[in-house]
């Protein structure tokens, strides 16, 4: 039985603004066990209800000790709010003979010389307990059930959906390159992160390998300089931006090539020497069309070493991730 069919309006329309209990939103636990029901087929329906399969009695007295207060019968509620006598006469008459009722006051306000309430109610039939918590008033540990009916019920935006079925950072180096030296670069230890805050959304994983290089003279001065060759791997999980890492895998300019790595993952690869002598060298690809691989060498355009970190890479591993 839904429990909407039953709630009563007696805290804000009544008496009292909204507004002024809005400011003193008293919070409520779910009780344990409780699940939390959603009708996909109400559009205006608010969260939460929840339902346990436990007693009317055994819920009321949970309720009882966390909110420490009595539960009051539909006559005591009467009694104490006489304002509200019509609309408990009304809730008699709607209430099934099976089902029981019980209110708890959770803070009270007199406008105009009229004692208003915000309850808490709990409903009981023959075979569920039922009640309802508005998202502001669930505790921090009951939270989660606001975003559970928000999925269910479809209002997830593109991002929030997006952070939800996104890939941890410590799957996605799995599939980083193993080999510890290629040549004469050696792997550095891998790094990453997954964000899931507000807008920002993003999983990636990465390593470099580096190769120490000493260039003599290199400021005309006799005196050798420090450099270092060096090769970034990153694997980004693209969910979030599904689109940009596609556009990022394909070619866009003169120096750019499209490629088929493993003769599957469709990409790019491109090496270059800027005016200054600068050489780069690159290889992006996509798979799954999600997972977004570069490699991307600085001071050094030897699409050679791209190719062997890349047949170190278990790239199979991205390509089950879901």
């Amino acid at each position: 039985m839904k429990i909407t069919h039953y709630r009563w309006m007696l805290c804000f329309s009544m008496l009292l603004s909204f507004s002024s209990f809005a400011q003193v939103v008293k919070k409520i636990p779910v009780y344990p066990g409780a699940n939390l029901m959603v009708d996909k087929t109400q559009t205006d329906e608010s969260c939460c209800s929840f339902s346990s399969k436990d007693s009317f009695e055994k819920v009321i007295a949970y309720y009882q000790t966390q909110l420490k207060t009595k539960a009051l019968e539909t006559k005591e509620v009467a009694a104490k709010y006489p304002a509200l006598k019509a609309n408990i006469q009304q809730l008699e008459k709607q209430l099934p003979p099976t089902m029981k009722f019980r209110a708890f006051v959770l803070t009270e306000q007199t406008i105009s010389g009229q004692k208003g309430a915000e309850m808490f109610e709990v409903l009981g039939g023959p075979t569920e307990v039922t009640f309802s918590i508005a998202n502001m008033a669930l505790v921090k540990n009951d939270e989660h059930f606001f975003n559970s009916w928000r999925e269910q019920m479809g209002q997830l935006s593109t991002t929030e959906v997006a952070a939800k079925k996104m890939v941890d950072w410590k799957l996605l180096k799995e599939a980083l390159p193993t080999i510890a030296v290629v040549g004469e670069f050696n792997r550095q230890e891998v790094s990453g992160d997954t964000v899931s805050e507000g807008v920002s959304v993003s999983s990636q994983a990465s390593v470099i390998y580096i190769k120490p290089v000493v260039v003599k003279d290199a400021g005309g001065d006799g005196q050798g300089e420090n450099k270092s060759i060096s090769i970034d791997v990153d694997i980004e999980d693209s969910i979030a931006s599904l689109d940009m890492a596609k556009e990022m895998a394909q070619p866009s300019g003169p120096t750019e090539k499209a490629i088929k790595i493993k003769g599957k993952y469709d990409g790019k690869q491109s090496a270059e020497k800027n005016e200054s002598g600068y050489v780069t060298c690159e290889k992006v690809f996509l798979i799954n069309q999600r997972f977004l691989v570069t490699l991307r060498g600085s001071n050094t355009n030897d699409l050679a070493l791209l190719d062997k970190i890349i047949d170190s890479m278990n790239l199979a591993k991205l390509e089950n991730l879901k």
